[in-house]
């Protein structure tokens, strides 16, 4: 009788055995497919990708050629037989052109298998750098507001694509109307190493003698290009306009006056949408690769998890640490999954209300690019918290979504 318990026992833990191995290999099987990048270049607008899916042949894959979001083209799209971890497998070779430089975010590839089976191939980050030695130096102004007659105003000198700035001048004979109030630093100055990043190299103090439409003077610089050239260029023609001296200005404040094709860095109060933008993005990208992290950790607890129970079952001493690595793990993915869930939105200038009204009384004012909480939402209103533990109501225009 006790020989035929045994044998029982012994029977339920192999059927428990099997049962969890062929669990964990289904949840292995089930993962995506991710192509790989062969000889990347960094300045390359030309990539190519390998895909290798093991023990599945070509005829048993329906995948049709992709389509990118303009400005991405398909150069060369294949499918072929090949072997893959030492068996029968397919290879996917595909080669992308892009038209710019720059963070490219590729969606996923469906692929079909056995006409039931739906899996999807991903890309890695792809970042595109532009080639410096292709790059010419350019120089731009900028202004905070626009000036009023008879009254000195700020005007920015921007410098960048180059490596060092040997030497500037005004064109305008009369200093007294354009002089320069402050340089950067003792020329020759060293750029910053950064591509696409300007520097302010010096301020210049505009004294407007007209109303209207002016155009300020011309700043020439002798610049050294990324190739070791040495160069001379000027800004473009700057036109601002001018108010008469007797109408106070009560407009608001206005954006800088910066060419759009320009990456600029600004201070708080001078962010556009595009920069707001950027830095939702940026944060996305954070949001992304903490989900990562917490698939990871789940994945580690999963299978700390199986050993354990594989271990109890065969009555080994072991079980307690891969136990103790699993409880770590789990307590990981929930540490992670806290900020990982939560909503967030890069605020625009705006108040804080404390109602969903546009008349409501306000809770004070929301910096340009403010990282948020979404409590919640209504209608077009968020509920948002800062940092600060405040709180209050924002238009959902007012602010862009990290995704």
């Amino acid at each position: 009788m006790e020989k035929q318990s045994t044998n029982l026992q012994r029977h339920w833990r192999n059927r428990l055995l099997v049962f969890f191995l062929l669990y964990c290999g289904g949840f292995l099987f089930s993962a995506d497919f991710y192509f790989t990048e062969t000889t990347p270049t960094n300045t390359a607008l030309t990539r190519s990708f390998l895909l290798e899916i093991p023990r599945i042949t070509p005829s048993r894959i329906q995948a049709e050629e992709p389509v990118f979001e303009d400005g991405i083209f398909v150069i060369e799209y294949k499918k072929i037989a090949g072997g893959v971890q030492g068996s029968q497998g397919t290879h996917i070779f595909l080669v992308l052109q892009f038209e710019k430089p720059g963070r490219q975010q590729l969606k996923n590839i469906r692929l079909t298998i056995d006409e039931n089976n739906t899996k999807y191939a991903c890309f890695p980050p792809i970042v595109i750098t532009q080639d410096k030695i292709r790059v010419m130096p350019v120089a731009f102004f900028s202004i905070k507001e626009n000036p009023v007659q008879g009254k000195k105003s700020d005007v920015y000198v921007w410098v960048q694509n180059c490596l060092t700035v040997r030497g500037l001048q005004n064109s305008l004979t009369t200093d007294a109307l354009f002089e320069l109030g402050h340089i950067k630093k003792e020329l020759p100055y060293t750029m910053p190493t950064n591509i696409d990043v300007p520097a302010n190299l010096a301020l210049y103090s505009y004294l407007p003698l007209e109303n209207g439409l002016c155009t300020i003077p011309a700043v020439h610089l002798a610049l050294t290009a990324f190739n070791g050239e040495k160069v001379t260029i000027e800004t473009e023609p700057f036109h601002v306009s001018v108010a008469p001296a007797k109408i106070i200005n009560k407009t608001p404040e206005q954006k800088p006056l910066i060419r759009e094709d320009i990456k600029v860095t600004k201070t708080p109060s001078l962010y556009d949408k595009q920069d707001i933008q950027r830095i939702a993005d940026r944060e996305g990208e954070k949001q992304r690769i903490l989900h990562i992290y917490v698939q990871i950790l789940f994945f580690i607890a999963f299978v700390f998890t199986v050993l354990t129970v594989v271990l109890a079952i065969l009555k080994r001493k072991q079980k307690r640490l891969f136990l103790a690595l699993a409880l770590f793990s789990i307590l990981g993915v929930c540490l992670l999954c806290i900020p990982a869930t939560k909503s967030r939105v890069v605020c625009l200038q705006t108040d804080l209300q404390t109602i969903p009204e546009l008349s409501a009384g306000t809770r004070g004012v929301i910096e340009p690019g403010t990282i948020a909480y979404i409590k919640r939402k209504s209608d077009t209103w968020y509920l948002i918290e800062l940092d600060e533990n405040r709180s209050g109501w924002i238009p959902c225009e007012k602010c862009i979504d990290i995704k």
